[in-house]
């Protein structure tokens, strides 16, 4: 053996994370969400991660993408330190019509959000959150998703999937939408949407899910339960301060459609309170043979004008 040549020399080797850490503030492990996203994505997880956010806000573009060890057990969670949303904001003012989002998710996997709100500052683009290539087995609860009022693309959806891939196993639960375009727009499938709020959305609908199973089969299983969704209501006819006509908006409340590959299947949609302008109430666009019932009961639908159909199924 010749002592010269043979030592191997490892450098930036850092062990898996586990545990507790802290995000902001005073001291903390990880300075920003892209600093979390960097150390963990080298690291990789054998055990669940809890990263608390601490008070304030942070103003950045993170990109999430899957970190090597997670699972069913080894979540890793984001949450706000406080448990209180208005406490801790993720913002971003999103200027180039490639990158419209305040955060996405590309490819993530078995991550939590809990107490946290998400920002988006521009007018033109404002999309909080973005799914692409496959994210799964994700959480938005006791969340706020809020835009700028007075946004010029109504188009954008507050969460939204960006891709032709079905994103799976997604909860999003106790969480207010506000302003903006849209509340969600995703091809989701084994997921549930529940005690939401969609406030003084301004374009597209409430929930706007396509094509939920796009190849997975009876993996569609969709509940849709106990949301209220109010669209923005402006003034038609104003006279001395006093508002005699409202505008019509035609903003929906739940639309389900674009299921092109196999009949949709396990759809709920319950215990629902839509308070629109003139959208469709909830539409359900279904093929002509299905695998497993549709059921839709206890939902309300109620219109500021005539609306064109509390219930369209297709």
């Amino acid at each position: 053996m010749i002592n010269s040549n043979d030592t191997l020399l490892l450098n930036n080797i850092i062990p898996f994370s586990q545990g507790t850490f802290t995000l902001g503030g005073s001291n903390p492990t990880f300075a920003s969400f892209r600093h979390a996203d960097s150390i963990l994505s080298r690291s990789g997880i054998n055990n669940p991660v809890t990263i608390n956010i601490r008070n304030g806000k942070y103003t950045e573009q993170p990109v999430l993408k899957n970190v090597r060890g997670t699972s069913a057990v080894n979540v890793i969670t984001y949450r706000g330190e406080a448990n209180n949303a208005n406490s801790d904001t993720l913002s971003f003012n999103a200027t180039l019509p490639a990158a419209v989002y305040t955060i996405k998710l590309d490819s993530a996997l078995y991550m939590q959000f809990k107490n946290i709100t998400f920002q988006s500052l521009g007018t033109n683009y404002f999309r909080e959150v973005e799914m692409v290539n496959k994210t799964a087995f994700i959480t938005f609860d006791s969340c706020v998703f809020t835009a700028t009022n007075g946004n010029s693309n109504n188009s954008l959806y507050h969460i939204e999937s960006n891709g032709t891939s079905a994103d799976t196993s997604f909860t999003i639960t106790n969480t207010i939408f506000k302003n903006g375009g849209g509340g969600i727009k995703a091809r989701l499938a084994s997921s549930l949407i529940k005690n939401n709020k969609f406030i003084g959305l301004n374009g597209g609908s409430g929930l706007f899910i396509i094509d939920a199973i796009n190849g997975l089969g009876d993996a569609s299983r969709l509940t849709i339960d106990n949301n209220i969704s109010t669209s923005v209501q402006t003034c038609g006819f104003l006279y001395f301060g006093v508002c005699y006509s409202f505008a019509t908006s035609t903003i929906g409340g739940i639309n389900i459609g674009g299921f092109t590959s196999l009949p949709l299947q396990n759809l709920v949609i319950s215990n629902n309170s839509l308070y629109l302008g003139n959208g469709r109430g909830i539409n359900v666009q279904m093929q002509s043979s299905e695998g497993s019932p549709t059921r839709i009961f206890n939902n309300m639908v109620a219109y500021t004008s005539q609306g064109s159909a509390a219930l369209r199924i297709d």
